[in-house]
């Protein structure tokens, strides 16, 4: 993760606020985030793409469907 995420999340701690805390690319927390789920939205905020989310099990926010770009 960014320094950006991880001062993120201290602010968060500090202030309890659970927006705070939330993904910056999906809408479920970084807790529910399985080792591909962080990967893929890390790489998704990196290289500023829009794209669906593949969160498994997540149950704090609906999931969507990532979109396959045709070749």
């Amino acid at each position: 993760m960014s320094s950006l995420d991880l001062e993120t999340g201290a602010a968060a701690a500090e202030t309890g606020d659970p927006a705070a805390t939330a993904c910056a690319v999906c809408p479920h927390s970084p807790e529910s985030h399985d080792v591909i789920a962080r990967r893929f939205c890390t790489a998704t905020q990196a290289g500023g793409f829009h794209r669906g989310c593949v969160c498994a099990g997540a149950s704090d926010a609906p999931v969507t469907t990532a979109m396959r770009v045709a070749k």
